[in-house]
């Protein structure tokens, strides 16, 4: 006699081969949920290893984007600073990559941005990696108002530490037919950054230098005041090297700018010179 088995094959209905793919698809958003929360508690804790070690002079790998918040007036406008910050990063290839923000607005001082309150509310708004801070091109020199630089640029950094960010001073320029006033605008944006544990992007010591070295070229406008593009490029060079804490030897021209490359050479040699120099002064035992 042939025997019947205990049990009997049968088809699965649609409903239930929905209800096994609706549990599959809980698994894996589950799955997948877990694994994104693992991501940005990795990403959270390498950005407070940077965060730390930066702030003791060091700069480590990371591969969260660096997030830069600017804010200024017409000199961190004119030629679009933070934009060609950023192709001067995606030319190079440089890592991490660079997330910018603006907060700018011509003629601002740091008082009248304080006042306002936009750039506050950007600084709180979002996990910024450094807030730049550039204040209105005369105001640090000793016949305007360089009390109130001093008091707001502290401001600002106190906000900005709340935050978790850096705070990072951009040094402006001398205006050309005033060479002589760069002494008074590097010792206030360098006495700024040494009071407030910031860093300082020398911008202005390295259109002092490049004055020197290669008076040929030509960092303002017909103005004496604003950026030309290379003036910008000289910028944008100079916080790069700070960003990403190297050399500036292998960055390339962007689009606009056209140099020799003695000159281009002489350039880079200015910016690290100058940085340099400035990161000695930072010190608080310099004298």
């Amino acid at each position: 006699m042939k025997l019947q088995p205990s049990y009997r094959r049968r088809a699965f209905t649609l409903v239930e081969l929905l209800a096994v793919i609706a549990i599959i698809a809980v698994l894996i958003g589950s799955i997948s949920g877990a694994v994104q929360q693992v991501r940005k508690q990795a990403i959270r804790v390498e950005k407070y290893n940077w965060l730390d070690q930066r702030r003791m002079g060091e700069t480590v790998g990371r591969r969260d984007p660096l997030k830069v918040l600017f804010i200024g007036n017409s000199y961190t406008e004119a030629n679009d600073l933070p934009g060609m910050l950023q192709q001067l990063v995606a030319a190079s290839g440089s890592v991490p990559t660079l997330e910018v923000g603006r907060e700018i607005r011509g003629g601002y001082t740091l008082e009248r941005h304080w006042d306002e309150g936009n750039a506050l509310r950007q600084i709180q708004a979002a996990p910024w990696d450094f807030v730049v801070l550039q204040e209105q091109s005369q105001l640090p020199l000793p016949p305007y108002d360089p009390v109130s630089f001093r008091s707001h640029a502290k401001l600002f950094s106190k906000s900005i530490r709340e935050n978790n960010s850096l705070g990072l001073m951009y040094m402006t320029w001398a205006r050309k037919f005033a060479p002589t006033t760069q002494v008074y605008l590097t010792r206030e944006y360098i006495e700024a950054g040494r009071s407030n544990s910031d860093e300082v992007s020398p911008v202005g010591m390295v259109f002092e230098r490049t004055g020197i070295t290669s008076p040929h070229l030509n960092l303002h406008v017909e103005d004496g005041s604003h950026p030309s593009v290379l003036g910008t490029y000289v910028a944008a060079m100079t916080f790069w090297s700070i960003l990403y804490d190297k050399l500036p030897t292998d960055l390339p021209l962007v689009p606009g700018v056209a140099l020799s490359s003695v000159d281009a050479n002489a350039l880079k040699d200015n910016v690290w010179q100058s940085i340099k120099q400035a990161k000695k002064r930072l010190r608080k035992d310099w004298q």
